[in-house]
């Protein structure tokens, strides 16, 4: 990643980016383009000097983005390798974990309600007192067992349907440190753009505001244009 990022910054440092291009189109940039990356050294060399020029301005801007791009790709993959994969594995691992207590807390509940539910219902003879259901309990599920299953299973059970990935939120926040020195980077190297809607997003991620030390902390793998 940092090797990619590396190379983004060198080119971007050529400044072929900065330059108008207009009203040339984009489809005239993008032939340069390929005709500069198709062609030898010694080819690009002895084209006269206009042509010259904007053949190598028009690479080099393909180059640019294309090195973007590349670094993009592999930061996807660092994130959905060492980030998300591993923070679901350590969910599931979490799940699987707590399985056998909860299993074991669900069958204490059954238990106590199936006692429940067997009850004899109140008549206009005979009322039935919770006393009496709590007896029937006690006889098949100590009320301090039940009342620590009751326990066990709010501690590890949502309180809402929709929490079902909750563990893998958790471990999702515990790794992110695993990425977060190249995110920082990657803002501290690309200049990214957004339309009006995003624009408070890009003023909040500004590099020196935000990723002070991000530059910094990967310095011994960058080149000086990289740390400015």
């Amino acid at each position: 990643m940092v090797a990619e990022l590396h190379r983004v910054a060198e080119i971007g440092g050529l400044g072929a980016g900065a330059v108008v291009t207009e009203p040339v189109s984009a489809v005239k940039l993008a032939a340069l383009a390929r005709y500069g990356l198709a062609s030898k050294a010694p080819t690009l060399r002895d084209l006269e000097g206009d042509r010259q020029a904007a053949t190598l301005l028009a690479t080099v801007r393909h180059l640019e983005t294309s090195s973007v791009d590349d670094a993009l790709d592999v930061l996807d993959l660092l994130i959905t390798s060492n980030l998300l994969a591993r923070a679901e594995r350590a969910g599931k691992a979490e799940q699987l974990r707590t399985f056998p207590k909860l299993r074991k807390a669900a069958r204490t509940m059954a238990s106590a309600v199936e006692v429940l539910m067997s009850a004899r219902e109140a008549t206009e003879d005979r009322l039935v007192s919770l006393v009496e259901v709590w007896k029937a309990i006690e006889e098949v599920v100590p009320r301090e067992k039940l009342a620590s299953a009751v326990q066990t299973v709010a501690a590890f059970v949502p309180t809402t349907d929709d929490d079902a990935a909750a563990e893998w939120r958790a471990e999702l926040v515990k790794r992110y440190r695993t990425v977060q020195g190249f995110i920082e980077l990657l803002l501290e190297v690309i200049r990214f753009r957004a339309v009006e809607a995003g624009t408070a997003v890009l003023r909040w991620c500004a590099p020196p505001r935000r990723w002070p030390r991000a530059a910094a902390a990967m310095a011994p793998a960058t080149s000086p244009r990289m740390r400015r």
